[in-house]
């Protein structure tokens, strides 16, 4: 399903001045009178470039720029554990066995419906894990999952990333429930949701009450720039009404669209800010057994954020008078008398001016002071406010950052990248390059800021030790990755072949799947140059 098309190198695109970074690359963008598409080419590097090293992640190719968003999406979703997991034990179901038959039935992979889909991506998941080169051409998984397309620059890759998604999402977790011998109560992408004052919902998955992303509107705004405030009017809106969205059920997966249509423009009289996501979440707040408590928590968040703005107010009076610094003239002031206003040797002016001088000196130590104390009170009621959900029974649903996907406002497959998580290590993926980065470095991108781009997918999963689920991968698609692999070293130059080390080599004995897929059992990998 999947075949090799290998480079790795170095991907940073930190900027000193990211406003300036972003405007220049835009004009350079609208100038050029050379079709996108033309210019966005599918190169590779040579053979020997393209030896997986270590533990480096593998990336996922589209040949084409308009499927790299689903491509993205697809690799990302290697790295949620639970995802992993749960594929690694799906197995097509046998056909009926005529228990009269000596032989053995080989199970042959399925070629449609939603079987194939989930079938395409046991394989790629496998390759992702074992092959030894450090990039994949994803078109035939793509082609089974009839992959969403990125149009061009004027369709957000949140939309097509949303559409994509949940279409996939959709599939493994029907899949699941059909195939997966599994406590049907666990719901791997899809979390139960519905009003608060209403009964769960009952039955199996229902779009109407199941959803796997939720639409997070993104404004940009200072009390609305951050993940949990934004997710909190989502789905708790202000107000003690009793009609609410909740959810009844959590998922073991939890994803986030970021949606910036409604954001303030870009020289509005606000200071542009990087959208704020924890590395970790807690959703008991929005769980349906925890509704009042939440309610009560959310009333008392409002009144210390009241708090906040009133002390906010004072200050702003106590420092500002018609459009004028207070303290900045105080000082001016001060120092006229002091150092600038002549007095001649008339000892009753000198006295003057330095009377006004420490009159003017006193004031100023008292607004000072008084700024210093509400500067304190708002540092205390703000620390308060973020902090109210921090209680043991809205802490026990931890959900952890595993995928980010970023677009830097422009058209093409490297204005798309990700972030990934794997074993502690955070890694950025952009076209065929990977580089390990600071967890720092995912949480505050500021690409694409002042062209209404940025971040604009988030992957949660609940927190566990990533080693806890180790996949369980049919052994018949190992054994061909690692054919595979053997292929791809005997096409290497023989210096570089005697300095690898294949970790997954031999193969171990196949199992009762059998593969008639010529692109596995056959030679899938692309070695031409």
């Amino acid at each position: 399903m999947v075949s090799s098309n290998a480079a790795i190198g170095p991907a940073n695109e930190q900027a000193a001045d990211v406003h300036n970074d972003d405007m220049r690359r835009a004009i350079e963008a609208s100038l050029s009178m050379t079709n996108e598409m033309t210019i966005d080419t599918y190169d590779e590097l040579p053979l020997e470039q393209r030896v997986r090293q270590g533990d480096c992640p593998v990336t996922l190719r589209p040949t084409q720029a308009s499927r790299v968003c689903a491509a993205l999406i697809t690799h990302g979703l290697f790295f949620v554990p639970q995802v992993r997991y749960w594929i690694s034990l799906y197995r097509p179901l046998p056909p009926q066995i005529d228990e009269s038959e000596d032989e053995p039935i080989e199970i042959l992979p399925p070629q449609e419906g939603i079987a194939y889909v989930v079938w395409s991506l046991v394989e790629t998941f496998v390759n992702m894990d074992l092959a030894r080169t450090t990039e994949l051409n994803v078109d035939r998984a793509l082609d089974a999952f009839d992959a969403t397309l990125w149009s061009g620059a004027g369709e957000q890759p949140g939309d097509v990333a949303y559409h994509f998604y949940n279409k996939l999402a959709w599939a493994v977790e029907t899949a699941m429930l059909e195939d997966l011998d599994r406590d049907k109560d666990t719901r791997l992408f899809h979390f139960r949701y519905g009003l608060s004052d209403t009964d769960a919902p009952t039955g199996p998955l229902d779009k109407r009450s199941d959803m796997s992303v939720v639409k997070v509107a993104v404004r940009g705004t200072p009390d609305a720039n951050d993940l949990l405030s934004c997710l909190s009017l989502e789905l708790s809106p202000i107000g003690d009404t009793g009609h609410h969205q909740v959810i009844f059920q959590p998922s073991e997966v939890v994803a986030f669209q970021l949606v910036r249509d409604g954001m303030l423009p870009s020289g509005s009289n606000h200071e542009r800010r990087t959208f704020a996501f924890p590395n970790h979440v807690y959703l008991d707040q929005f769980l349906q057994e925890n509704a009042k408590l939440a309610s009560d928590k959310r009333r008392l968040q409002r009144e210390l954020y009241a708090q906040v703005d009133e002390l906010k107010e004072r200050r702003r009076h106590l420092n500002w008078n018609e459009g004028r610094n207070v303290l900045n003239d105080l000082r001016s002031s001060i120092h006229y008398y002091e150092n600038i206003a002549e007095h001649n040797d008339d000892e009753t002016r000198k006295a003057h001016l330095q009377d006004m001088a420490t009159k003017l000196q006193a004031i100023l130590v008292r607004v000072e002071r008084e700024i210093r104390i509400l500067d304190d009170q708002i540092a205390k009621a703000q620390i308060s406010a973020a902090s109210v959900y921090d209680c043991p029974e809205l802490q026990k649903h931890r959900y952890d950052l595993r995928v980010v996907l970023v677009h830097d406002g422009l058209y093409g497959r490297s204005h798309l990248y990700s972030y990934v998580k794997q074993r502690d290590k955070w890694w950025k993926i952009v076209d065929y390059s990977t580089l390990e980065v600071s967890e720092e470095t995912v949480l505050h991108d500021p690409i694409g800021l002042h062209l209404n781009a940025g971040p604009f997918f988030l992957i949660y999963s609940r927190a566990i030790p990533e080693e806890s689920l180790r996949p369980d991968w049919p052994e018949n698609v190992k054994n061909s990755v690692k054919h595979n692999n053997a292929l791809f070293f005997s096409s290497l130059p023989p210096e570089v072949a005697n300095d690898i080390e294949d970790p997954n080599s031999p193969p171990t004995s196949p199992m009762a799947y059998a593969v008639e897929d010529p692109e596995l059992e056959g030679e899938p990998m692309d070695l031409s140059n």
